[in-house]
């Protein structure tokens, strides 16, 4: 597996600081050349592409030495000063004004692409840049116009500070896979799936019609005394829930095809990016409001960083008023009158259904994500078969019971008392086969039986089908 990678650089470096200087540099010739246009004729048609040089370069600057920013970040600013470069060219003759812009589309094409790791290499990018510094170092002392040299010597000094922060990047290695063309921001698209698998969620178009439900029981005197030993050791609050949430993040690491989801008829595969959906309701009583949070992992976390993750998350919200991110987006919702309504929410299913639902939406919302668990062993009632929702691409819903305790006959005639609880899984069929929900069920109850296992990281996380 090719795995994605990104440029970053660290903002101690000797060359970020010199680029940094440049962009200064750079900065105050783009300013100085701005304040020689003083009461001429139409200022402001002067002024427009000196002001969004000025930005470019300013904001070029505050990126390159944003602290663990990622290079790609700076393509915007990047953009920003070819705009204005061609905008300068916008007097030359036809052939010369389309050479140039073709050549600034190349530049900021491979700039964005390097910068984002879809280029293995950067040296063609530097090379490329000292071709265009020097002829504009060698007009600069042929000019004798102050607009032209200050405007030769802005860009002269913004070549040479994007050549210094190429040379100051090194590559990071990400977890992930690259993305691809008709990859959505929350998933990677599967493409290796077999025909008659593409082909089943246009036959079964809505999860009620893929939905599969089962009912099973986890073995818990083991967790039981995990969970003693876990509060002992100062994890106030650890529970089942905890453990639930750990096993299923662990299987994940070795099962990653019940972490897919289907979007507009299409499979996508989450690879490393687990988001867990939980109701918690404020107090015990009726009249409290209840709220969903939502948790984010991935498969190489521990039972105690899983812990963390949940408990961190659930202090920030179990407060007297509604305060996480979808109450927030909900309670905007509320103030839109019935019909239109309607349309809203049918017009963030026809961006969701075209990947086109903005990740910062998808990351609130309970209707996305690998799972949602709830616990009605706090409730005392057997644990539901819960629905899946129409909108949204939430592929598994899991609910468990109360504990419970039998008497289990054994073979040598000798009675032992068994300790489980009941959950239930209703599961979108269209995301993998029943054999492979049936394996990661069995990988996830084993996690539970003995959750000691979940104290390590896994050796190994396996990656999904391309």
């Amino acid at each position: 597996m090719k795995k994605a990678f990104r440029y970053k650089s660290s903002p101690l470096s000797p060359f970020v600081i010199l680029a940094f200087l440049f962009c200064l540099a750079s900065f105050g010739a783009a300013v100085y050349r701005a304040s020689l246009f003083r009461g001429e004729e139409k200022l402001f048609l002067l002024l427009l592409p000196s002001i969004l040089e000025i930005l470019a370069v300013a904001l070029y600057g505050i990126l390159i030495l944003r602290k663990g920013g990622s290079a790609a970040l700076t393509s915007l600013p990047y953009l920003l000063f070819a705009v204005f470069v061609g905008i300068r060219l916008a007097g030359r003759p036809l052939p010369v004004l389309l050479c140039g812009i073709a050549v600034l589309f190349l530049y900021f094409l491979l700039y964005e692409k390097t910068l984002r790791g879809r280029l293995p290499w950067k040296i063609p990018l530097l090379l490329l840049h000292f071709v265009l510094l020097a002829p504009a170092l060698f007009f600069l002392f042929r000019v004798t116009g102050a607009v032209e040299r200050s405007e030769l010597l802005s860009a002269a000094a913004f070549l040479a500070a994007v050549i210094l922060y190429l040379s100051a990047l090194h590559k990071e290695e990400l977890s992930t896979r690259f993305r691809r063309r008709g990859d959505r921001a929350d998933g990677r698209r599967i493409r290796s799936k077999p025909p008659m698998d593409n082909i089943a969620p246009y036959i079964m178009v809505s999860k009620l019609g893929a939905a599969n439900q089962f009912r099973d029981e986890f073995e818990i005197a083991k967790a039981e005394k995990y969970i003693l030993e876990k509060r002992k050791a100062g994890m106030k609050g650890f529970g089942l829930m905890h453990v639930l949430i750990a096993a299923y993040v662990r299987m994940l690491s070795e099962k990653p095809a019940i972490n897919r989801f289907v979007a507009g008829q299409r499979l996508y595969a989450r690879d490393d990016e687990i988001e867990i959906n939980l109701t918690v309701k404020k107090e015990m009583t009726e009249s409290s409001p209840e709220t969903v949070v939502k948790f984010f992992f991935n498969p190489r976390m521990t039972a105690d960083e899983v812990y963390e993750v949940i408990r961190a998350e659930v202090d920030k919200n179990k407060t007297e008023v509604l305060d996480s991110g979808m109450d927030n987006a909900a309670a905007v919702l509320n103030y839109i009158p019935g019909l239109f309504l309607k349309f809203t929410v049918w017009f963030l299913k026809l961006l969701d259904y075209f990947g086109l639902l903005p990740r910062s939406l998808t990351r609130l919302s309970p209707f996305h994500g690998t799972m949602f668990i709830t616990s009605m062993g706090s409730l005392g009632v057997p644990p539901v078969q819960h629905h899946l929702y129409d909108f949204g691409n939430l592929p598994v819903f899991m609910a468990f019971g109360p504990k419970k305790k039998r008497n289990i006959l054994q073979s040598d005639g000798s009675v032992k008392e068994k300790r489980y609880c009941e959950f239930t899984v209703t599961m979108d069929d269209r995301i993998c086969d029943g054999f492979t929900y049936a394996q990661a069920f069995k990988v996830m109850k084993k996690y539970v039986s003995d959750p000691y296992l979940l104290d390590t990281p896994p050796e190994k996380v396996i990656y999904d089908i391309e």
